[in-house]
């Protein structure tokens, strides 16, 4: 979505490009991405002005233009910084890994456990959030107050949710640093009805992303599961 130089497996749908957002790329023109990707972006940029002494460079032909990086294409990267050879030929040697399998299956597991409750999760949010729509809606603002108290939970839930904490957060670390941060300011607000849909509104965007995250790297998460499946199976069947 970000660059010209990354190849998709299918166009982009009406929805897609209704749902874009356009950034400036690395020449300086207007290019089309999504929330998930553009996250991706702000959290670079955050990361890059908390090392300014770090030198980053931006090799993706066609990307989105990151602040505090220099673009400059991948193969004048290697030719101009990357003459020296920093790969062992026998690095593979005595390095062989013995992977606990039991361990390996209980957490594969324990993970598809939590990606099941992940996205059950996720539902319940935006059920709360519809909720407390309508009872702003209906001037119930007593209501509402009981639901941002339900409201704060699932989010209590989703931060101890493994599936969450090993995969989605991270993502969206600065989306939720944010979050985390105005949630003091908008329980400050004195006007119920803005209020409640300051509340809605923070609270929606965080998990927009969120949800889009999830939707991106099911495929995936998939193929993982399926690979640890294969490495368990073809071991039992070596050990037998």
């Amino acid at each position: 979505r970000h660059s010209e130089g990354i190849h998709y497996s299918r166009d982009l749908t009406d929805s897609e490009i209704e749902k874009g957002i356009y950034v400036k790329d690395v020449y300086g023109e207007e290019i089309l991405t999504n929330l998930g990707f553009n996250s991706m972006r702000q959290q670079m940029e955050e990361y890059i002005k908390a090392f300014p002494n770090i030198e980053v460079i931006n090799t993706t032909k066609g990307g989105a233009y990151i602040e505090g990086t220099e673009f400059i294409e991948l193969e004048t990267v290697i030719n101009k910084y990357l003459k020296e050879k920093v790969v062992d030929n026998n690095w593979l040697v005595g390095n062989k890994t013995n992977y606990d399998k039991e361990y390996l299956e209980t957490q594969s597991k324990k993970m598809d456990l939590a990606y099941k409750k992940a996205l059950k999760l996720i539902d319940e949010y935006y059920e709360i959030l519809n909720r407390i729509e309508r009872l702003i809606s209906n001037r119930n603002f007593n209501q509402a107050e009981k639901t941002y108290i339900k409201l704060d939970k699932i989010l209590r839930k989703i931060e101890r949710n493994d599936f969450f904490t090993t995969f989605i957060l991270p993502m969206n670390r600065v989306q939720y640093e944010l979050l985390a941060n105005s949630i003091d300011s908008l329980n400050e607000e004195k006007n119920p009805t803005e209020k409640g849909r300051k509340i809605v509104k923070s609270f929606k965007d965080f998990m927009d992303l969120c949800k889009e995250d999830v939707d991106n790297i099911e495929e995936v998460y998939n193929e993982m599961k399926s690979s640890i499946k294969i490495f368990l199976e073809n071991n039992l069947h070596s050990e037998g």
